[in-house]
């Protein structure tokens, strides 16, 4: 503390990481980390929701549990539209924390990209932000699909999505078909090359 000051010292607690956990949980029984696993399944979503697809990997179940939440994160279960991106964006974060393959990730991040693009054609322009979104989409979905080495399988939706998204406005068409480009244009060269 500098004298005269009247400043009260501020001093940086070290962050517990997980060494100490670690640590803690050694001198555990093995029945106290079952209960103390039973107690964070009890209390916490995201743990009960982890704990269940560790022991039902079901992901298949699970996407459609989360399209369904990218679903409702645009319409209301009267089907009355809503935007709330960040329920949309949180779906995807949280599905890629459970460890699902990168095809179903791919495949959620399509989805959001579609419902969006399908959105906007319904009920109009929305504004940047939400274009955006939507392009950080469907830009994450194909490069996992490059990583995965699936990107045909997808083909033909990207098209799609590449159609359906052109006279929309704030540059969204422009953008959605240069990401599909930047994907795609390889094998675009090739189907011209064969012919």
């Amino acid at each position: 503390m500098v004298e005269g000051c009247s400043c009260i010292e501020i001093t940086k607690k070290k962050q517990m990481g997980f060494p100490t956990v670690k640590k803690e949980l050694n001198k555990m029984t093995k029945e106290q980390i079952v209960n103390l696993v039973e107690e964070l399944y009890k209390k916490q979503s995201a743990v009960r929701e982890y704990l269940d697809f560790f022991a039902n990997p079901d992901q298949t179940k699970l996407l459609e549990k989360y399209k369904k939440l990218i679903d409702n994160s645009f319409y209301t279960r009267a089907g009355n539209p809503k935007i709330d991106l960040k329920s949309a964006k949180k779906a995807v974060s949280d599905f890629s924390k459970l460890g699902v393959s990168g095809e179903y990730l791919a495949e959620l991040n399509l989805h959001l990209a579609e419902i969006g693009t399908e959105f906007t054609q319904t009920f109009g322009d929305i504004d940047e932000r939400f274009y955006q979104t939507i392009e950080n989409a469907f830009y994450e979905g194909l490069l996992i699909m490059q990583n995965e080495g699936i990107l045909d399988k997808f083909k033909d939706r990207a098209d799609q999505l590449e159609t359906n998204a052109q006279g929309i406005g704030w540059g969204f068409s422009d953008a959605m078909t240069s990401i599909y480009w930047e994907f795609y244009a390889d094998e675009e060269d090739e189907e011209t090359d064969n012919e």
